[in-house]
């Protein structure tokens, strides 16, 4: 028994090694679609990843999904110690400030038919939907009425209420009840046809913003004044109040403020990379502001400075990783060069191109960054990123696959061959040599020896690129990559990861170990191989690569495109794409782990940790299941939590601390659930281990 027991403790001793670690403060979900603050908690709604809480003005975030079964999250509201929140076919109530959601009824309310509209006045909650009316409901939640006659056939767009009139802007213009609700008139004076995408309320002014600008009445909606001198962008998508300070998102304008009621406007929006405002919220002299891919920013001082709180990298494919002494460098494939200055905690836009674009591979060099895209562009910065130009254009669909120096020259590897540079870009000319017209995918250098592949074979070059030799090739493959780790070098493709000791001569393959051979990048630190797939997670060969560990540690990757070994981590670019629930969705940008960790984890299985740990039967179930947690588990991983989501990746049900202490096993009906996979995780600090399983009906 002592014998178990110690090998119990060594194997889950070793499975909190090999922690990887989301670099994005932990918000993610791609577009922020509404901000809304009680005291200090500052919650979020966004497109993909459900609700988010923070504590601390945006340093860090945890997710507050229990009970929120889809997504996108559209807008939230307040009514006394209730809080409020809508998606795209529900409505949900809270009353725990967002521990835990209940899905509220509304009568007839059809898949995607709700919008992002709510109003408040005392306990009487307005609701707006498409082409469904308005929902009332006088009792805080409870119950709600639809007030289908009047405004059915309508898209609203905007709700306020003010005393007992209501306002709503819709497709056809601005409607006005006067009796809370109950009948409707439209308004032919202003706004004819006309939607208004926010209003705002400061005294007896009712602020109304559209496409035309701000408008401001003073008699409960019945006549507006024009009210937007300042204002160089009048696409008003969003407003904010602090006491008398009004502030105005726009589409392409950034954040305007006037404190004036409106009759004057300046820009503030110094800091923000995207223009395109969202929506804003303020909270005394805190003002929060996301934007289109953008992210979310804050400002302490009335919007004279803004600091970035989250740049969504979930956004794009991070197809690079580099470093200089400025940062951490990425590129997306919507067009980005984002840095950070922290190791990765937050990211700011240093490059931003057409979201059609992907940056492909970029170079750093001292203060100089040279990058291409995908339809043959190459940009450059001399000054770490803060201004860039645009200097050649290699043709429609020749994408640029690989940029390196060998020596001064630039190459850069495309659809169409090697390309050169001895200007540092500002000019390219094709490589010449038999052979190097086809595709290039990699190019790799040591010791002023180069190799490359392209889709016509194996190259090597002994004089930093001026000429290149064919060697053999075991086959050709797409897009493969290309390491060295002492004399060996090594190749990875869809076909397998294989190696050459004699510089192509003769190829052996190196596989075992591998559940998959859809590989997509391989790179060398030290004596040790790290391998990085499509959907199948990331590898590590301590041997060269005769046998193959997954270090994904209960972590999956949709796909992994760059490596970056820097200090103590190495940094993982992602892909973005399917989700895996239940799982710590870290596929998306970039991500991180302790070098130290990932070779202590080398040697178990990850199969071997999960199974030793948490089980659940039957599996599939119909009715109940019981979770069974191995007694090491909480011994040694003590103070978790036990989580189940849904194929969404909407947690369904939280088991907390105190429900699971003394207890081995836990029971949890499935008889309200749907068919399908759904996904059980036991979370402690930085550790995680998840399990799935299927409910069939």
């Amino acid at each position: 028994m002592k014998k178990m027991i110690l090998f119990l403790l060594l194997v889950l001793t070793q499975a909190a090694f090999g922690q990887w670690e989301e670099l994005n403060n932990g918000l993610k979900g791609g577009n922020i679609n509404d901000i809304i603050t009680i005291g200090n908690n500052i919650f979020v709604g966004t497109g993909t990843g459900g609700i988010f809480l923070s504590t601390d003005k945006g340093y860090s975030w945890k997710p507050k999904n229990q009970g929120i079964e889809d997504s996108p999250i559209r807008s939230f509201c307040r009514s006394g110690n209730n809080l409020f929140t809508a998606s795209d076919r529900s409505v949900y109530v809270s009353t725990d400030i967002g521990e835990s959601w209940t899905q509220t009824i509304l009568p007839g309310i059809d898949c995607c038919q709700i919008t992002n509209c709510f109003a408040v006045q005392d306990s009487t909650i307005y609701f707006a939907t498409f082409h469904n009316g308005l929902y009332i409901s006088t009792n805080n939640g409870k119950n709600w009425n639809v007030n289908k006659p009047h405004l059915a056939n309508e898209v609203i767009t905007s709700l306020i209420v003010k005393n007992k009139t209501v306002l709503a802007g819709t497709n056809a213009g601005l409607y006005i009840s006067n009796d809370r609700g109950n009948n409707w008139t439209l308004n032919y004076n202003c706004f004819v046809y006309t939607s208004i995408s926010s209003f705002a309320i400061i005294g007896k002014s009712i602020f109304a913003g559209c496409i035309d600008g701000v408008f401001v009445s003073n008699d409960n909606g019945a006549t507006w004044t024009y009210s937007s001198k300042g204002l160089t962008n009048s696409d008003i998508t969003s407003f904010a109040v602090s006491g008398n300070n009004l502030y105005a998102g726009t589409r392409g304008g950034g954040v305007f403020l006037s404190t004036d009621m409106g009759r004057n406007w300046v820009n503030k929006s110094s800091g923000i990379t995207n223009l395109n405002i969202l929506t804003l919220e303020a909270n005394n002299n805190d003002i929060y502001v996301s934007t289109e891919e953008g992210g979310l920013y804050f400002s302490s001082d009335m919007g004279n400075n803004w600091i970035s709180i989250y740049c969504p990298l979930v956004y794009g494919i991070v197809n690079k990783i580099n470093v200089n002494d400025k940062g951490i460098y990425g590129s997306t494939s919507d067009g980005k060069i984002v840095l950070s200055t922290d190791d990765g905690h937050f990211w700011k836009t240093k490059m931003s191109v057409s979201k059609d674009l992907s940056i492909n591979d970029f170079v750093i060099r001292d203060s100089l960054i040279i990058a291409g895209d995908s339809e043959g562009i190459i940009y450059s910065s001399a000054d770490f990123g803060n201004t860039w130009t645009t200097n050649n254009y290699l043709g429609y669909y020749n994408s640029i696959n690989k940029l390196i120096f060998l020596g001064d020259v630039l190459f850069a590897g495309t659809e169409d061959g090697l390309y050169f540079s001895t200007n540092y870009g500002n000019t390219l000319k094709l490589q010449m040599d038999t052979g190097l017209d086809g595709s290039v995918y990699s190019i790799i250098t040591q010791n002023n020896i180069a190799y490359l592949i392209t889709d016509n074979g194996f190259f090597k070059s002994t004089n930093l690129g001026k000429s290149w030799t064919k060697k053999k090739m075991y086959n050709t493959y797409s897009k493969e990559t290309l390491a060295i780790l002492e004399d060996k070098i090594f190749s990875s493709s869809n076909s397998g990861v294989y190696l050459t000791t004699d510089e192509g001569e003769t190829w052996v393959e190196k596989n075992k170990g591998l559940d998959l051979y859809d590989n997509y990048i391989i790179a060398s630190y030290e004596n040790i191989l790290f391998l990085g797939t499509y959907g199948n997670g990331i590898y590590l060969s301590t041997n060269y690569g005769d046998t193959w560990v997954p270090i994904d540690n209960g972590f999956r990757f949709e796909g992994i495109n760059a490596f970056l070994f820097y200090g103590e981590y190495i940094y993982v670019g992602t892909n973005v794409g399917q989700k895996f629930p239940g799982y710590q969705k870290i596929g998306n940008g970039i991500v991180r782990a302790k070098l130290t960790d990932l070779i202590n984890l080398a040697g178990v299985s990850k199969n071997e940790k999960e199974d030793q740990a948490l089980s659940i039967q039957p599996n599939p179930a119909t009715d109940n299941i019981t979770i069974s947690l191995n007694k090491g588990l909480q011994t040694i991983f003590p103070g978790g939590s036990l989580s189940i989501y849904n194929s969404l990746g909407i947690e369904i049900k939280c088991f907390t601390e105190n429900e699971l202490v003394g207890k081995n096993s836990i029971s949890f009906p499935t008889d309200g659930l749907s068919s399908g996979i759904y996904y059980c995780t036991y979370s402690s600090g930085t550790y995680n281990i998840t399990k799935n399983f299927i409910v069939i009906k």
